[in-house]
């Protein structure tokens, strides 16, 4: 079956939700949000976002991103 890339990208944010806890999450996209009002940018912006408040040694994170994500942050191929 093919999966386009923004199927992808909704099971990423999906399962990446479910690593945090949804209420983080939330919060996570606001400061995301709030930090890039009325700017360019990129997954790089979000990454550093979601570390800084999520941490770096969350192990489901890093497995989803890992899963979802190759080592520059770019999206894997999907399947």
């Amino acid at each position: 079956m093919f999966l386009s890339i923004y199927q992808v990208g909704k099971d990423a944010l999906f399962n990446i939700g479910d690593a945090v806890g949804r209420d983080e999450f939330h919060g996570i996209i606001r400061e995301y949000v709030q930090r890039h009002a009325f700017t360019n940018a990129d997954q790089s912006d979000f990454f550093e976002v979601l570390y800084e408040l999520a941490g770096t040694d969350n192990e489901q994170l890093n497995k989803i991103m890992s899963v979802y994500f190759d080592e520059n942050g770019q999206p894997q191929k999907a399947s």
